[in-house]
């Protein structure tokens, strides 16, 4: 690729990376296929493969990719991307932005998802999502 610009789509879980594939355009198409080689390959070793949730960086094309290749999938924002948006748009408030990201971490260390869900209500009705839209 000498020189040029490439996108690389990587897919890892349970501290294991899974797979890799080059696009040469971030755009639905160039990281579907590169995240098809994922899921050709997971095919390979289980014909019946089929995640259930994928946690994705939020770029509309990745999201779009996993649809398209997993039908019924449930898409997760990483909570790294999802602090580093927080961040971008609560600049000019840096201790409310410090609070809203501490109660959001909150809810991701729960260790059930019946506890997740619980906080997660918690936190959308509480004062804290008034700062993102401030």
């Amino acid at each position: 690729m000498s020189g040029k610009k490439v996108y690389i789509a990587l897919t890892a879980g349970q501290g294991c990376l899974w797979g890799a594939g080059i696009s040469e355009d971030a755009g639905k198409e160039g990281l579907g296929q590169a995240d098809g080689e994922f899921k050709e390959e997971a095919k390979e070793i289980s014909p019946s493969y089929q995640p259930l949730t994928v946690t994705t960086d939020g770029w509309e094309a990745t999201r779009s990719a996993w649809k398209s290749l997993f039908e019924g999938i449930t898409l997760i924002l990483c909570f790294l991307h999802e602090v580093l948006k927080i961040r971008s748009v609560c600049r000019s408030k840096p201790q409310q932005c410090q609070r809203l990201c501490q109660k959001l971490w909150e809810v991701y260390q729960c260790t059930t998802k019946r506890q997740f869900a619980q906080r997660l209500r918690r936190f959308l009705d509480s004062d804290s999502i008034v700062v993102v839209a401030a």
